[in-house]
């Protein structure tokens, strides 16, 4: 599944969050740093590692770290005075099999051949060069060969390519992503619903500081325990920073099904979760 822009956004509102601390207030869980849980990991599966391989790119929109003494930085990503972001992919033993930093934001317009860069928004949409018949329209990916099936996931980190960022201090930590693309790929096709996160953590991002946030209009499939499927469109809607968790409770404990499915901007601590 190609997944840019957000999980197949329509405009280019934004991408993925990372999150370093949950903030009940705000409504944000921790969500794929290093370390993270199995519950707020950004995973791809790969069934047949002899003929698959692992295509993505990334392009980091904005920092946020406030109040962190040492990291602290705000707004355009430029990865100067050591704030650099880096990523590591995992194999499904939890092995870190790949590893290294995301190019500097340039404006979110201008193409790039740096491999695992997504410049622009036509790159993202069009995914992968070489894959479903794009020539060089896409964008470079970084690849992997993976040497095992399974849940491969990607995780992200702040400033050092091994030691987890402490953002303990932090009164805000987090990083956005304006684009996004992780691509199975046999051959020269790609395959889709392959990446998938039991909380995608999302964010819609404006395109300058002083515009308004973005709209969205993703479409989430959920997958169940018996195996049914479930789409849900969100039909442009500007929700900012977001998490999307599915469960057959909701998120409220109060006994009311009516009121415990509604969403909240001050999600529980834990919840069950569907892919």
């Amino acid at each position: 599944m190609k997944n840019y822009t957000g999980v197949a956004l329509s405009d280019e509102s934004g991408g993925i969050f990372v999150n370093f601390n949950p903030d009940p207030v705000n409504g944000l869980y921790e969500a794929y740093t290093y370390g993270s849980d199995t519950l707020n990991r950004l995973y791809v599966h790969v069934k047949d590692h002899t003929a698959e391989d692992i295509y993505f790119g990334f392009n980091v929109r904005r920092l946020w770290f406030v109040g962190c003494g040492t990291g602290n930085a705000t707004g355009d990503y430029t990865a100067t005075s050591g704030n650099v972001v880096y990523w590591r992919l995992r194999d499904p033993n939890g092995v870190a099999v790949d590893s290294g930093s995301i190019a500097a934001y340039n404006g979110g317009t201008a193409a790039s051949t740096a491999a695992g860069y997504i410049g622009n928004y036509t790159q993202a949409a069009n995914g992968p060069d070489g894959v479903d018949g794009v020539g060089t329209a896409g964008y470079t990916p970084e690849t992997y060969n993976p040497t095992a099936n399974g849940d491969y996931y990607f995780e992200f980190n702040y400033r050092d390519q091994t030691t987890p960022y402490n953002a303990s201090s932090c009164t805000r930590s987090t990083i956005d992503f304006q684009y996004f693309d992780i691509t199975i790929v046999d051959g020269t096709s790609s395959i889709k619903g392959r990446l998938w996160s039991r909380q995608w953590s999302l964010v819609t991002v404006n395109r300058a500081p002083n515009q308004a946030i973005a709209t969205n209009s993703s479409k989430i499939h959920v997958y169940t325990d018996d195996s049914i499927i479930t789409r849900v469109d969100f039909d442009t809607i500007s929700p900012g920073n977001w998490n999307i968790i599915a469960n057959e409770n909701g998120i409220g404990t109060s006994g009311n099904f009516e009121l415990d499915v509604r969403s909240t901007s001050s999600p529980a601590t834990e919840l069950n979760r569907k892919k």
